[in-house]
């Protein structure tokens, strides 16, 4: 901080992360202390001071002005940013401000780096309108200048850096890429960014992860998880160089190789990790423009200790750099000490990189902004001013929101750059290509290899030099990140289902289509006379063919000419044997003329052979057409002759006389003459000619006559049938088929059609191929489906009989049966459409007689239903018919129901298996649409779920028992014990006949809608107690019971329908039927009782309730149509349909907008003629007195929001065998905790085995995950408990080496009292004692030394353990050499003249001992300065334990200590 006349302050993230204390919220909580310490961020503050100190020394700049700074810490997080803020502008008096009485003392900030930060910071400011410069705060929501209208920037705006990254993915062909950004703003912008660019290009995201705020282990594994199963080799990271070191040091730990990294201009030249982490070398990424600063280098050099000594970043500057605390510092640490006059070298490039500054140079222009705006501020002219009436600021008292007007038209030269602002704030995009180079010294480089320059064109903002650029690895080769290669010529890309665009296979081109380059989208379509090669890369022609003389032609030349030969053979015979009798009776003219015709036709064939021209394709057509006629004509008169002579038998007939020799001529002239005029007009109008035929043979083209005029040549191919066939040619119409009578029928006004599945079996009849087949018999009456028909008949008697519907107009119905199959529901639908009349029907002339139409139960005979009605625009409307394939407007436009899609029953089924956990399921359905389409639906609706398929079974449309036992045999053998069945009732029948017989047991049902409510099924077949399903709603038909019961033989006694209703439920035969019956007879008056549930269930009905709806929905429909008013109407100018004539499609338009109420229910439509979704949820229960009953246990609305149309009331439901517990159908129990799956190969994944997790891990159910560094898992492999932690204590092993030391010790202190006590005997003095005091003084210490390798290591201890060792026994050994030496020498000196004792006298064995343990000293003194002992948590030798040891530090120090 300094003072002076304008102050500027500065933020800097002199930190790189925040510890926050810990609360018991109680007591107020400390600050949060700020951690790890970012030389880079220093060198940007000093420069902004050195800027300043630069600026008040000049002459040009601020005349008689000084400006101040005031720069804080930020910790680089958004808190400690504001924090900061609000101190630099609460400036040096926190008590008074004159902030609120007068303009601000503070008149700008510089900062921040971070995104975040300088939101935060700039929101702060933006009440006070003090401008703020930022030099590292790229994010592109800083230029909404209505959020930030005080922000300006000296670094280019995020927007073009993602332009930048995009340009250069689509260089280097990396279409696979993942992203990894901080968990701020401007992660969150730049990934948005990104994505913006690469939208409509071919790159795709495999990943986005993102570093958490709070930061964890546990969060950050998961992300490196994701980015080691990734196939992406390319990884773009947008985050601060102090959110990345931590994920970094996670990432060593990985093991994950071959990551091509992309950095964004936050850490490009961040040099901490450029030296910290080897791995990135060969990063690429765009970093914001470098400059030059003079002096700076120089200037950084005097930062010490020494000159700042009560600076605590200056000594934490120092303690990053050189790993010691200098003396002069006030922080509690445990480095050693050092003097804080160390010499900066370059090595420390973390600060001491000015080579190439960047973040340091805007900051540095940052500062000359500021400048420059305050030096045009002061030097304005009075009258000149920007303000109110021309003026100037007030230069004792000047308001930031005037330095801001200066600020914003700033423009000025810094070492060579033009810098000013654009209405956003922002300044010119420009940016260097930096790539981290490893050199052979070791140390990293950030060598620019291109630039990236927003001022340019579009498309040449990018310039690369490539071969500049060394990658991973020291490799040269461009990385590969693709997640599919490409597709080779002859192939296009196939999207896969899921997947991005960029993850395709490579398809094969189709026959007649190529493609010719690499990577093709779609394959082109040859031109029209060209076809693809093999290898589908190049058109080549087409092969021409035509009949030419080869094989073909040869053969029809033989043909034709042999042909002519042989009739003219027969010609040349007639004419020979002219006036025998045999000749003459056969006509001999017109038997000329037929010979004569017939080779002619045959000589034609020739004409045919050889390459098309337009002469011989208008001679080939009409040469044969004129004398085959002329044949046809002369067999018609000869038939005509032959047919006459015949009639002219009876009596006084006198047919001949008009047949005589001139009308036959007459006949085969006018004939002819009829063909001759038809080609004549056909060669003019529009001739025949060549056509290059593709249509047969795509591959080839086949040269052949077009007939030109198609008119043309169907009336001369019409003609010879039509005349032929005209003797034959009759009025009379009828039916093909023997049409069945309706079961009901009543006459009225207004007809609709009715269709049931009054039986639910065909038995088809044999054939022996000779004469005619008889009609499919119907077989297995079904009382159910008659109830439904008895129902329409009823509701149309009820609507007659109303006066409020349909006044002065009746209902009429004719009721058919579909026998439940297609084919008979559509013979049925015919019989309808016919009528009463079959001879003579006026539908082809007039409205149809039949209005609309009710049916069928079976999906698939309503498709077949709809299909046949849908030419006649007839509207129908299904009561039980399920299927989604219905839904589709286009295939059956003229299609209703009143029962839901079962595109919500599958929802319904798929969230019933999820609630009681049936994962495993077998699955039963129909060979028909409804069965497919059902299976479709619950197929999509588990496919992201855990349930699984154990097996798909479809009941045969052709019905036998060896099909139907294979099925039965799967299910017998599966273990899936809930059974899923789409059918209908009449299908699943007989397949339960043969199910009972094979003993299978355990069977949970779940019935669809189309037989859960089927009472026939559930009195015939006990074993399908507790079934459940969804069935359609219920509703109320009042009087439906009793008019049921008037329904008796005795009252219809020629309908046969009635008649089998009475054998279903007596088993006897009425006396009044006439049907052909072995069962005992019976009157026919018998009471119909409750018991005959399948018949007179009408206590809850369905599909009868269906039907009724249905009936009133054609009701009321009608009811609107007769009540139009003319000029309202929906039709041609508004008019309205003519009663006496209405049209089904009338019908159909008042059909869609109906709308009514029924029972209480509304009833209409949607756009796809389908009703509001709605189901029952039915279980069937059995009884004390035998009989079953369908129990509501839950409903499903589909109309509910999603997860909550599903109500299920457990308590009510009744299982199979009357039990209360739900039953289990899974392929695998679930592991239990500390067990994973383990899927089965070839398996569903709901197939799995248990496995036991490893040591080390934990299970979460379906995998392991690795307990926390410091934790193990226990026995059962369930929790993560803290590692058991060991060191060498006061234990077994503890004691014995405390005894074995004090015993050395005790022993070695022992002699050295023996020695000291017989000092001055012989012996001892002999035996050198001073040597030997020492010698047994440094065994003492020895010994003594062991104590300290005992007890918890700490800091402390660690270093005294190995340097008070390596001392002491230094020492000891020391001793030893000297002792040594001195009796070499004594051995030595008995040889005559040697006196090299005198340089082993006691002075000289002192200095060999002083000088071997001072160089054991120094290099302990250095050792625990450079890089001291310190306590370590090993876990390499016992994983699950940790074993508390102390790192030696320095290796090279400890080896270097050991050898001496």
């Amino acid at each position: 901080m300094t003072s002076g006349d304008f102050t500027i302050g500065g933020i800097f993230p002199l930190h790189y992360r925040v510890e926050l204390p810990p609360t018991d919220y109680i007591k107020r909580p400390l600050a949060a202390q700020c951690r790890g310490f970012d030389p880079r961020a220093f060198r940007w503050a000093l420069t902004m001071k050195l800027a300043v100190e630069e600026i008040n020394n000049r002459k040009d700049l601020l005349l008689n002005h000084t400006l101040a700074y005031s720069i804080f810490d930020s910790c680089a997080t958004p808190v400690t940013a504001q924090k900061a803020v609000l101190a630099v502008l609460n400036g040096q008096d926190v008590v008074q401000s004159f902030m609120c009485s007068g303009a601000s003392p503070l008149l700008g900030i510089v900062g921040e780096s971070g995104s975040s930060q300088s939101i935060v910071v700039s929101r702060t400011l933006e009440p006070f309108r003090i401008p703020m410069i930022s030099y590292f705060s790229t994010c592109s929501c800083l230029s909404d200048r209505k959020q930030f209208p005080t922000f300006f920037r000296v670094v280019p705006n995020d927007d073009y850096q993602v332009k930048a990254i995009a340009q250069l993915l689509e260089r280097f062909g990396w279409t696979w890429i993942g992203v990894v950004t901080e968990d701020h703003d401007y992660g969150r912008f730049a990934l948005q960014g990104l994505k913006r660019e690469i939208e409509n290009t071919n790159i795709c995201l495999a990943y986005h992860e993102m570093i958490p705020k709070d930061y964890t282990q546990e969060q950050v594994l998961k992300i490196l998880k994701v980015m080691k199963e990734s196939t992406a080799n390319v990884v773009i990271v947008f985050s601060g160089e102090g959110e990345f070191y931590p994920f970094l040091r996670e990432f060593v730990a990985q093991n994950i190789t071959g990551i091509q990294w992309i950095a964004s201009e936050a850490w490009i030249t961040a040099s901490v990790l450029a030296e910290t982490y080897p791995f990135l070398d060969g990063t690429i990424g765009f970093a914001i423009r470098q400059g030059h600063i003079p002096g700076l280098q120089d200037y950084l050099k005097t930062v010490t200790p020494e000159r700042y000594p009560s600076n605590p970043q200056v000594q934490e500057l120092w303690e990053a750099l050189y790993g010691c605390s200098p003396s002069t510092s006030n922080l509690n640490s445990h480095l050693p000490s050092c003097t804080g006059k160390e010499t900066l070298r370059q090595e420390h490039s973390a600060y001491m990189n000015t080579s190439s500054p960047r973040v340091t140079y805007n900051v540095y222009k940052a500062v000359y902004a500021f400048a420059h705006s305050l030096h045009n501020l002061i030097h304005c002219r009075p009258g000149h001013g920007p303000f109110e009436n021309f003026s100037c600021a007030n230069l004792s008292n000047v308001f930031p929101s005037q330095l801001q007007d200066y600020l914003q038209e700033i423009s000025f030269s810094v070492s060579g750059e033009e810098v000013n602002f654009d209405i956003k704030g922002d300044s010119i995009p420009s940016y260097d290509l930096i790539n981290w180079q490893r050199h052979s010294r070791g140390d990293v480089q950030f060598v620019k290899v291109g630039l990236y320059d927003g001022a340019q064109h579009s498309g040449r903002e990018l310039v690369i030099e490539e071969q500049a650029i060394m990658w991973s690895k020291q490799q040269n080769k461009v990385p590969v990140s693709v997640c599919s290669n490409g597709c080779t010529p002859g192939f296009r890309k196939a999207v896969r289902r899921g997947l991005p665009l960029c993850c395709f296979d490579c398809v094969p081109c189709d026959i007649g289509k190529i493609s010719n380059q690499t990577d093709s989208i779609d394959c082109l379509s040859c031109p029209e006379d060209y076809w693809s090669n093999e290898n589908g890369t190049v058109c080549v022609l087409k092969v021409v063919e035509f009949l030419s003389h080869d094989a073909m032609g040869i053969s029809l030349t033989v043909i034709a000419i042999v042909g002519a030969f042989l009739t003219v053979t027969v010609l040349g015979i007639f004419l020979y044997n002219k006036g025998t009798p045999i000749v003459r009776v056969n006509n001999s003219e017109l038997s000329f003329f037929i010979l004569l015709s017939l080779t002619l036709c045959f000589l034609c064939a020739l004409v045919f052979i050889g390459e098309p021209t337009s002469w011989s394709c208008m001679l080939r057509h009409t040469a044969f057409s004129i004398t085959f006629s002329l044949c046809i004509s002369c067999i018609l008169g000869k038939t005509l002759v032959v047919l006459a002579a015949f009639t002219a038998t009876r009596p006084g007939n006198n047919i001949m006389k008009w047949l005589g020799p001139i009308q036959q001529r007459i006949i085969i002239f006018c004939c002819t003459l009829v063909q001759v005029v038809i080609c004549t007009i056909w060669l003019v109008a529009s001739p025949p000619f060549p056509y290059r035929n593709t249509k047969y043979q795509q591959s080839k083209i086949i040269l052949d006559c077009s007939v030109g005029s198609d008119l043309a040549f169907w009336l001369w191919l019409a003609f010879v049938p039509a005349y032929v066939s005209s003797p034959a040619v009759t009025s009379i119409c009828s039916p093909q088929d023997d049409f069945d009578l309706p079961v009901f029928l009543s006459s009225g006004d207004l007809t609709i059609g009715g269709i049931f599945p009054l039986h639910y079996r065909v038995e088809l009849t044999s054939t022996d191929h000779i004469k005619r087949p008889l009609s499919a018999q119907c077989q297995g009456f079904d009382p159910r489906a008659f109830r439904w028909a008895l129902s329409m008949k009823f509701a149309v008697e009820e609507i007659n009989n109303r006066k409020d519907l349909l006044s002065n107009h009746t209902l009429a119905y004719r009721i058919f049966d579909s026998c439940s199959t297609p084919v008979t529901a559509q013979k049925a639908v015919l019989a309808v459409l016919n009528g009463k009349d079959v001879v003579q029907s006026s539908m082809c002339s007039g409205a149809g007689p039949l209005l609309g139409l009710i049916g069928e139960s079976g999906s698939s005979q309503s498709i077949v239903l709809s299909r046949t009605v849908q030419p006649f625009q007839i509207p129908m409307i299904s009561y039980f018919s399920t299927c989604s394939c219905l839904s589709n407007r286009k295939q059956f436009p003229t299609f209703f129901r009143v029962v839901p899609n079962d595109d919500y029953q599958v929802k319904a089924i798929a969230q019933l298996l999820k609630r009681f956990g049936w994962t495993w399921i077998g699955v039963v359905t129909e060979d028909h649409d409804y069965g497919r389409f059902a299976l479709q639906g619950l197929k999509r609706e588990i496919e992201n779920t855990n349930i699984c398929l154990a097996y798909h079974e479809m009941i045969p449309k052709d019905y036998t028992q060896e099909k139907v036992l294979k099925i039965l045999k799967v299910m017998k053998e599966s273990t899936a014990k809930v059974v899923v069945v789409f059918s209908v009732e009449g299908e699943f029948y007989p397949f339960l006949r043969e199910f009972v017989t094979q003993n299978i047991t355990g069977i949970q049902w779940i019935a669809s809608e189309a037989w859960v409510t089927a009472s026939l099924l559930a009195e015939t077949y006990p074993f399908l107690d507790g079934t459940i399903g969804f069935a359609i709603r219920q509703g109320h038909i009042p009087g439906l019971q009793d008019y049921l019961k008037t329904v008796t033989p005795e009252r219809y006694p020629s309908n046969p329908q009635v008649q089998e209703l009475w054998e279903a439920l007596y088993g006897c035969s009425p006396s009044t039927s006439n049907l052909r019956s072995h069962l005992p007879s019976c009157t026919g008056k018998e009471t119909l009782r409750q018991e005959h549930s399948a018949y007179m269930n009408t206590s809850s009905p369905r599909v009868t309730y269906n039907v009724y709806k249905a009936v009133y929905a054609f009701a009321h429909s009608l009811h609107n149509l007769i009540h139009c008013w003319p000029g309202n109407g929906p039709f041609e100018n508004f008019s309205c349909a003519n009663l006496s004539n209405v049209f089904p499609l009338q019908l159909q338009h008042y059909l869609e907008d109906v709308s009514f109420s029924v029972s209480g229910e509304n009833v209409n439509f949607d756009n796809k003629g389908d009703s509001i979704p709605y189901y029952d949820l039915i279980n069937w229960q059995r009884h004390s007195s035998g009989d079953i009953q369908f129990v509501k246990v839950g409903l499903y609305d589909g109309a509910q929001h999603s997860g909550r149309e599903l109500v299920i009331e457990e308590h009510a439901i009744m299982w199979s065998k009357q039990h209360n517990k739900v039953p289990v159908s899974v392929c695998s129990n679930s592991c239990v905790p500390g067990f994973r799956t383990a899927a089965r190969r070839g398996q569903p994944l709901c197939c799995f085995d248990c496995v036991p997790c490893e040591s080390g891990k934990i299970s979460n159910q379906t995998d392991c995950l690795s307990c926390p560094e410091d934790y193990w898992s226990n026995a059962n492999g369930t929790v993560c408990v803290p590692k058991v932690v060991e060191f060498l204590s006061h234990d077994a092993m503890g004691i014995t080496l405390t005894v074995i030391a004090i015993v050395g010790a005790f022993l070695t202190v022992t002699v050295l009292g023996i020695f000291l006590y017989n000092r001055g005997t012989p012996i001892v003095r002999v035996n050198n004692s001073e040597l030997s005091f020492f010698i047994l003084l440094s065994l003492t210490l020895c010994f003594l030394c062991a104590l300290v390798f005992i007890g918890e290591p700490t800091s402390w201890s660690c270093m005294l353990r190995h340097t008070a060792f390596s001392i002491t026994f230094s020492l000891c050994i020391s001793c030893i050499l000297g002792k040594t030496l001195v009796v070499l020498a004594a051995f030595t000196a008995t040889r005559p003249g040697n006196n090299i004792m005198k340089w082993l006298g006691p002075i000289q064995q002192r200095i060999i001992i002083f000088c071997c343990t001072l160089v054991q000293v120094v290099i302990c003194t250095i050792w625990l300065v450079v890089s001291p002992p310190f306590p370590y948590r090993n876990t390499k030798y016992q994983q699950s334990k940790i074993i508390l040891d102390c790192s030696v530090g320095s290796d090279l120090a400890f080896w270097v200590s050991c050898p001496l």
